[in-house]
């Protein structure tokens, strides 16, 4: 006898793809919590950034940095296509200055796609509460199956470190007041020997505990306290995902300009940028001779000035002061990455990694 089709048996397969697509939304939802907003401290009148709110402007003999430091271009590149569904996917074309807030709130055209973004706030108890806090936040994620996207918004004076690799991405928030809060009038604000800075930058990427806090200047707005014990959300560097010689890992440093420098000037920070960059060599296992196999580039951007209405007015509404990575398993050349830095873009496929 012929096999009889029933209504049953015709719905079933249906039933079941519909619940196995509602599984794989949820794991975005549950996986990318958006964990809102974050600023970084007002500045003083004379427009001077967030640390000198605690030991007063210092006027810091900035040189130039003898890494490479790019400009932030006025313009953008685009990839050749727009954003599909599927096949091989491009990343959206969408110009950065409405795109990444896109992506900070949520209303991006390809959210569905990449799920919703992790944020760069840190998080902890307070009395009965939980706060957003000063405390370091760092995400590291192997390129699977799944598409990802990270992203900061109110970048004031903070500086990302991203770390990437053809198998992982590491990357991190420091921010400025808490990360460099801890100095005294005869003592810089680039002081890459600082006791406080190693603690709460170089010792957090090397996933090193910090078991006796070194006394600092700076007290948490939130908590009153001068250190804030880094969570779950604060992992270090995995050396064995990104020190393999066919790796082609890559670090990207975004850090703020000096006072009166434009975009892709002096930085502020130099010396401890330079450190970062050798720490994380060291961390990875490479020496002094073999520092070349991780080429390093650092964007050097212009604080957004708070205290003018018109431009405190942009903060998370265009691309200044916004960070965005993104992950796509079935990217242009198979599995792809982007890496935005306000306007400046970088991308896995392309030469220089330059979009």
């Amino acid at each position: 006898m012929a096999p009889t089709l029933t209504l049953k048996g015709l719905l079933l397969p249906l039933i079941w793809a519909t619940l196995a697509a509602a599984r794989a939304v949820s794991w975005y939802d549950d996986r990318y919590s958006f964990l809102g907003t974050r600023q970084e401290d007002e500045l003083s009148d004379e427009f001077c950034d967030a640390p000198c709110d605690i030991g007063g402007c210092i006027a810091d003999a900035c040189s130039t940095s003898p890494f490479l430091t790019v400009r932030s271009p006025n313009s953008w590149a685009q990839t050749n296509a727009s954003a599909h569904w599927l096949g091989k996917r491009a990343f959206s074309n969408e110009h950065p200055s409405t795109y990444i807030p896109a992506v900070f709130h949520r209303t991006a055209s390809d959210l569905a796609y990449f799920g919703t973004p992790k944020d760069f706030q840190g998080r902890s108890k307070v009395g009965r509460t939980i706060k957003d806090t000063e405390q370091p936040v760092s995400w590291q994620y192997e390129f699977k199956d799944r598409p990802f996207q990270l992203v900061s918004g109110g970048l004031h004076g903070c500086t990302m470190v991203t770390l990437v690799s053809k198998r992982a991405v590491w990357m991190a928030h420091y921010w400025e007041s808490y990360s460099n809060g801890p100095w005294v009038a005869t003592r810089p604000a680039d002081d890459h020997n600082d006791k406080v800075w190693i603690e709460r930058v170089v010792m957090h990427f090397k996933g090193q505990p910090v078991t006796k806090p070194t006394p600092s200047m700076y007290r948490s707005k939130v908590t009153g306290t001068d250190y804030i014990k880094p969570g779950p959300s604060a992992v270090g560097i995995d050396p064995n995902l990104f020190n393999r010689d066919d790796d082609d890992t890559k670090l990207f440093i975004m850090s703020p300009v000096a006072e009166g420098k434009p975009a892709g000037g002096d930085l502020r920070y130099p010396k401890k940028m330079d450190e970062i960059r050798r720490q994380i060599r060291s961390h990875l296992g490479f020496g002094a001779k073999d520092y070349g196999k991780i080429p390093a580039v650092t964007m050097a951007y212009l604080r957004l000035n708070y205290k003018k209405p018109e431009e405190k007015a942009l903060e998370n509404k265009t691309q200044r002061g916004m960070a965005l990575f993104q992950y796509d398993p079935q990217g242009e050349g198979g599995k792809a990455w982007r890496l935005y830095y306000e306007d400046t873009c970088y991308h896995s496929s392309t030469p220089n990694n330059k979009c």
